[in-house]
């Protein structure tokens, strides 16, 4: 729409009277007559103050001497210079008023001209020209360095271009369907501009940028300022900036409030959108940026190479006014997506956050990419769900997450390489999901695929990673040892473990433990025999322990596992038998380990941790802590381990705050020939039941053992366990044919729902039926038993709801050959139960 020009505010002041003396209107279509008109002014004008300045001068002078003798010599001089500061000023104001709209709009629709300086503020009256025909330079040049500002009255747009340079120009209030410059396939350069206020509409078509809009060319940014500018409407893109296509460097510029809105969740962008070959933002700062859709301030898309370097970003954040799409407002700050390789490095990532999934700072849908973040600092950024800092995931070549999609090109199978080197530090960021506040990555759809740390790996980062050397190793029966270097993330149940003893030793950098997840739902296998060193096993969810074996050996040296589970699913099935570790006839030994929120699930649940029967069990400087057998309606059995074992040792051990709906808070065990509990601590754990039918029988608050042979539970402590059944706050002793030793150990407020707050035993049958589980034994004739409480034992501050019984309680009526000692004396509180004779107070047992 070609412009008419309006009145020249900048020197009709001065002009008019001229004017209408020769009757020219003011709207002048002849430029050269106006021109004409407007230097004999000047001139005039001029001519004219130099008359009336001799005048004054001449009048004052003759005023200084006759008044010399009044000492008023002072004032008179600043008289002297008022005519000439009124001159100069007068002669001034033509000279930098006479730069106007006409002037502006006439190098916009010269085609000849190239070369334009803009030396006064224009106020539009219209949306601008197209600029055809050549390739336009327009500089700023008002007087003193001032930058011009271009105004569009906030109801005008903007236009097409070629080739565009713009220096130290402002561009401020345009209003429109369309950004303030367009151009296609040529080339946008703007140097120390500013663009303030400036809104486009999404019309027909989504909005995309309210300032530069450049498509298959080249985009260049320096020393510039962008503020306020906003896209508004479904799918708008680019806040201020968008470039498709096209080779882009930002560098020293500013990204202030700008934003993306009203897209229902759809929006790309805040400050600028990025689709190119190459790009480079460099020491720019992006703050307060705001999108309703992804990327708070900027999003990349299918970049060949893209840096951002030493840039600052604060306070951006990608919301959703959709609920539909509220997931996917990822990247609080940026969002990148497609990209072969990007470098993020020495930028400052502080208070960003996005509402949706992942990335509070960053947000990586990566397809085959290559990412490196280094030295960067992200300060208390905050994500809905995962990631906080960072968040990256691995999608195919057609990406479609929620509104958006994007064809990638396809290229194969989806890879990446996520690599965060040195100098990235992390503190106070904020995710949904609990391990994941600093970084999430999620590569569990490639086996090609990996995540590097350097020189450590942060904390909170959660990795879910593709496990496909880690299976390799599984399913090669000739592999006999193999080192896992890295995390490992399951998409699928472990394989079974056929036809060799195979090692697995954890080797990552700096010696941090690998870890295997399991996905919370994927489970384990079966195995021969199997030896475990330095790893981490967390998040197994099925129906059977991770590892099982039969008539194999288990060993676990220096390895954890967390938050594993196991479901029962029908009866007393194998499947609800440990969580971790299931041996049967063959020899299990785990040594300077961690089983922590491990458990069972299901009616006749047993081992929250681990299950051993009819072996050799050896457990020394291992921590079980919260494990659990739950949901058993009073029917389970051990909260951490279930031994049924012909000898066994369990040293130097921590057992605390274990629980089971049943029996043995901790430990349940059934012995068949010589067991020894020795210097380990239980404290806090409980046998609880959900059932009232079978409360009575939750016994064992920290250990229930039934059985023969013999039994030494030596320098334990035990501290506030507690059994809601009939008897053993902390220990509860089933005995059938038994020899029962407990010497210096401590016994601190420990709770017993009838008998024996700190100790319960009673003499029981070969066949042992009691409530909803039974246990039969060899049968060596009537039951018999010694219990023996020899030196060192001390009890304080136990609880039983039997008075007299709360230390200890002994039930040994049945049986004329048993007997129960103590070494040096019997203490306080303790109930015995047998023929009198059988009660001795003698060390000669001990």
């Amino acid at each position: 729409m070609q412009i008419q020009p309006e009145n020249r505010m900048s020197w009709h002041l001065f002009a008019s009277p001229l004017l209408a003396l020769l009757q020219v209107p003011r709207a002048v279509p002849n430029l050269q007559l106006l021109r004409i008109l407007e230097q004999l002014w000047l001139w005039l004008w001029l001519w004219l103050c130099l008359c009336l300045w001799l005048w004054l001068w001449l009048w004052l002078w003759r005023l200084v001497v006759l008044t010399a003798t009044t000492g008023r010599r002072s004032l008179l001089r600043l008289l002297l210079l008022l005519p000439g500061i009124f001159v100069a000023v007068s002669a001034a104001i033509p000279l930098t008023a006479g730069y106007g709209l006409e002037e502006f709009l006439a190098a916009l629709n010269d085609e000849t001209l190239v070369y334009q300086e803009v030396k006064g503020d224009v106020v539009l009256n219209g949306s601008l020209p197209a600029i055809t025909g050549r390739n336009l330079t327009l500089v700023g040049r008002a007087p003193r360095g001032r930058r011009p500002v271009i105004d569009g009255a906030s109801k005008h747009g903007g236009s097409e271009s070629l080739s565009l340079t713009l220096k130290n120009l402002e561009f401020r209030n345009f209003n429109g369907t369309a950004p303030i410059f367009k151009t296609r396939t040529h080339d946008i350069v703007i140097q120390d501009c500013v663009f303030r206020n400036n809104r486009a509409v999404a019309g027909f078509f989504s909005a995309r940028a309210s300032v530069v809009y450049v498509s298959y060319g080249s985009l260049k940014i320096s020393g510039s300022l962008f503020a306020n500018n906003r896209v508004e409407g479904r799918f708008g893109e680019g806040g201020a900036v968008y470039a498709i296509g096209s080779v882009t460097v930002i560098e020293r510029t500013v990204f202030r409030s700008n934003e993306a809105m009203g897209t229902g969740g759809t929006g790309k962008g805040g400050a600028m959108y990025i689709w190119a070959p190459t790009y480079r933002i460099s020491d720019c700062v992006f703050e307060g940026n705001k999108v309703d859709g992804h990327g708070g301030a900027v999003v990349v898309s299918i970049a060949g190479r893209g840096e951002i370097v030493g840039s600052r970003f604060a306070r951006n954040s990608a919301y959703s006014t959709s609920s539909r799409f509220k997931r996917y407002a990822t990247g609080g700050a940026i969002s990148i997506y497609g990209e072969e390789f990007t470098s993020i490095s020495g930028c400052t990532f502080t208070e960003n956050k996005a509402e949706g999934r992942r990335g509070g700072a960053v947000s990586l849908s990566m397809y085959q990419a290559d990412v490196t973040m280094s030295g960067c600092k992200f300060e208390r950024n905050a994500a809905g769900r995962y990631g906080g800092a960072v968040g990256a995931r691995l999608v195919p070549a057609d990406f479609v997450e929620g509104s958006r999609g994007v064809y990638l090109g396809d290229h194969g199978a989806p890879w990446s390489r996520t690599k965060f080197c040195r100098g990235n530090t992390y503190s106070g960021n904020l995710a949904g999901k609990s391990g994941a506040n600093n970084i999430y990555v999620d590569v569990r759809n490639s086996s090609e695929s990996g995540v590097s740390f350097c020189p450590s790996r942060p904390p909170l980062a959660l990795i879910e990673a593709a496990p496909a050397a880690f299976l390799a190793a599984l399913n090669d029966e000739t592999v006999l040892y193999h080192e896992v270097k890295g995390d490992v993330v399951l998409n699928a149940s472990l394989p079974a473990i056929t036809g060799r003893n195979l090692t697995l030793v954890g080797r990552a950098p700096r010696g941090r433990r690998p870890v295997i997840d399991g996905a919370s739902k994927h489970g384990g296998s079966e195995s021969l025999s199997l030896t475990l060193k330095n790893l981490e096993f967390r998040n197994f969810n099925g129906m059977a322990p991770i590892f099982k074996t039969e008539g194999h050996d288990i060993v676990i040296e220096d390895c954890a596992f967390r938050n594993n589970r196991v479901v029962v699913v029908v009866g007393r099935a194998v499947s609800g038998s440990g969580c971790v570790v299931y041996v049967l006839f063959g020899s299990l030994k785990i040594s300077g380990s961690l089983f922590a929120n491990n458990r069972v699930e299901g009616r006749f649940g047993s081992g929250g941790a681990v299950y051993a029967i009819r072996n050799v069990t050896v457990i020394e400087r291992t921590v079980f802590r919260s494990n659990e057998v739950k949901g058993t309606q009073g029917t389970g059995e051990a909260g951490a381990m279930y031994i049924w074992a012909s000898t066994y040792r369990i040293s130097d051990c921590v057992l605390e705050g274990n629980k089971v709906d049943g029996n043995g808070g901790a430990l349940a065990i059934t012995t068949e020939g010589r067991g020894e509990i020795v210097g380990s601590r239980f404290a806090l754990n409980s046998a609880y039941s959900t059932s009232s039918e079978f409360k009575r029988y939750a016994t064992g608050g920290a250990i229930s053992i039934y059985g023969v042979g013999i039994i030494i539970i030596s320098g334990c402590t035990f501290t506030e366990n507690k059994a809601e059944g009939k008897r053993g706050g902390a220990v509860c002793l089933s005995m059938y044919q038994a020899d029962v030793t407990i010497s210096g150990c401590k016994f601190e407020t420990n709770a017993a729902g009838r008998y024996g707050g700190a100790v319960g035993a009673r003499l029981v049958p070969v066949h042992l039926v009691e409530g909803p589980r039974g246990v039969y034994l060899a049968d060596s004739g009537p039951p018999r038993g010694r219990a023996k409480f020899c030196r060192g034992n001390r009890f304080s501050g136990n609880l039983a709801g039997k008075s007299g019984a709360e230390n200890i309680y002994v039930d040994m009526r049945n049986s004329s050959e048993s007997g129960v000692s103590f070494c040096p004396t019997r203490p306080p509180l303790a109930l015995i139960e047998a023929a009198p004779a059988a009660v001795t107070i003698s060390c000669a047992f001990c």
